[in-house]
């Protein structure tokens, strides 16, 4: 661990820029929060509570060696993908926010349908992968090479819902 962590009260792990968190299999029981840019998680956690951003100007690198097991929330922040990340069953990137994957592939959890409710930009998605139906009622942008696998599984969209493709 580079950063802070504040074992009075809510037992907080804060990435405040630059710092990281590697972890062995196991269970994270502290809430991981995320401010400033070139932070870093890795390794094989389970958290017990969703990644928190604390402002639109944070940033995480994600390589992980296990499925994620809690939402990102973003708040407008960003992630970058250095390894391919799976999500388990019921887990979104919730945004406002942006999801660059360099080259990597997301999996989408195998819920029968999951609704992902949130603006999202998606950089250089080139392997979106659905392991379900996805119901997406906002608005998805991609910019750069961007593919979907439905795999099968239908893309429904909501009121709300559309796939905007920027140059």
């Amino acid at each position: 661990l580079q950063g802070t962590f504040d074992p009075t009260g809510n037992d907080i792990v804060r990435l405040t820029g630059n710092g990281y968190l590697v972890a062995e299999p196991g269970m994270i029981v502290e809430r991981v929060e995320i401010s400033g840019t070139s932070n870093k998680l890795r390794g094989q956690p389970l958290f017990n509570n969703p990644i928190q951003f604390l402002n639109s100007s944070a940033t995480l690198n994600i390589a992980l060696q296990s499925s994620l097991n809690q939402n990102i929330n973003l708040n407008g922040g960003a992630i970058y993908l250095d390894n391919d990340l799976t999500l388990n069953d019921g887990v979104k990137i919730v945004g406002p926010g942006t999801v660059n994957m360099n080259g990597k592939k997301i999996s989408l959890g195998e819920d029968k349908t999951i609704s992902w409710t949130t603006n999202l930009n998606w950089n250089n998605a080139q392997d979106i992968v659905l392991s379900s139906s996805l119901l997406l009622d906002e608005t998805w942008c991609f910019s750069g090479v961007g593919t979907i696998n439905g795999n099968g599984n239908k893309l429904s969209f909501g009121d709300s819902g559309k796939l905007q493709i920027s140059d």
